[in-house]
C-alpha cells in the first residue's frame, strides 16, 4: 500500500515536470485542415485525442534496436521505438548543490502552499531546469497557491529562494525545509535508462503497430 502510494505520488509530480518543460505538448492538438483536390472543398480534421503519459519503471533498454521495455505497476509491459526520442532526467541534489545551479538554470517551485502570514510560501518540490534556462522562464504560469510558479533571478539565502515571480516580476520568497525535494533536471541520453529505473513515456505516434516513444522522463522517487 505504501509503495503504491510513493509510486502514485511520483508520477503526479513526473506529470507535472513533464508539463513545465513542454513534454506534454507532443501529447495532442489539432491536425491541421486540408484541401480536397478532387471536390475543391476544404475538410477540416477533428482535433486528435490526447494520449495518456504511461509511468513505469525500465524492464529493459535494447540500443542497437532503439527499443524500450516497460513494466507498468500492474506488471504488464509495453514496448516503444526511441528512433527520436527527448529524454529529460531528474536527479535529487542538496542545497548546496542546488545553490550552485542557480543563475544557471530556470527555477521552477511545485506544490507550493499557501501565502503565510509573513508573506512567504513553503514549497514541497524545487527543480532548477538545465534543460529550459533563466532567461527563457514561461511567462504564462500559475500564480503562487495555484501549485507551481516560475521564478527568476533566484539566490538562496538561510533556507529561502528570494526571486520574483515570472507572473509580473513581483518580489517572491519560498522557504525550504528538511522535507523539500530539490532536482536538477537535465538533457537525458538514451544510454541512461537502466533496468529498474522509474521513468513517465508520452507516446508519439504509432507506425505500423510500433509504438513511438516522444518524450521521456526519468526521475527518482520524491517520497518514501
Amino acid at each position: 500500500m505504501l509503495l503504491r502510494r510513493s509510486f502514485t505520488t511520483w508520477a503526479l509530480t513526473a506529470s507535472l515536470l513533464l508539463a513545465v518543460t513542454g513534454l506534454l505538448t507532443a501529447c495532442g492538438g489539432t491536425a491541421s485542415s486540408s484541401t480536397s483536390t478532387s471536390t475543391g472543398t476544404t475538410a477540416t480534421a477533428t482535433p486528435s485525442a490526447r494520449t495518456a503519459a504511461v509511468t513505469g519503471t525500465v524492464d529493459a533498454y535494447n540500443a542497437s534496436a532503439q527499443s524500450l521495455i516497460v513494466k507498468l505497476p500492474n506488471g504488464s509491459m509495453q514496448t516503444f521505438q526511441t528512433t527520436h526520442t527527448r529524454i529529460v532526467e531528474d536527479q535529487k541534489v542538496t542545497q548546496q548543490q542546488f545553490g550552485e545551479l542557480l543563475n544557471k538554470s530556470g527555477i521552477v517551485v511545485f506544490e507550493i502552499g499557501p501565502r503565510t502570514s509573513d508573506g512567504t510560501y513553503s514549497a514541497q518540490v524545487v527543480v532548477a531546469s538545465l534543460t529550459m534556462g533563466d532567461s527563457t522562464a514561461p511567462q504564462n504560469t500559475t500564480r503562487p497557491g495555484n501549485n507551481r510558479v516560475f521564478l527568476l533571478h533566484t539566490q538562496l539565502k538561510n533556507n529561502e529562494l528570494l526571486a520574483e515571480d515570472t507572473n509580473g516580476h513581483a518580489p517572491i520568497t519560498v522557504k525550504l525545509s528538511a522535507t523539500t525535494l530539490l532536482l536538477a533536471q537535465t538533457v537525458g541520453i538514451a544510454s541512461d535508462l537502466r533496468a529498474g529505473q522509474m521513468i513517465v513515456v508520452v507516446p508519439g505516434s504509432s507506425q505500423g503497430g510500433t509504438k513511438q516513444a516522444a518524450q521521456i522522463l526519468i526521475g527518482p522517487l520524491p517520497r518514501a
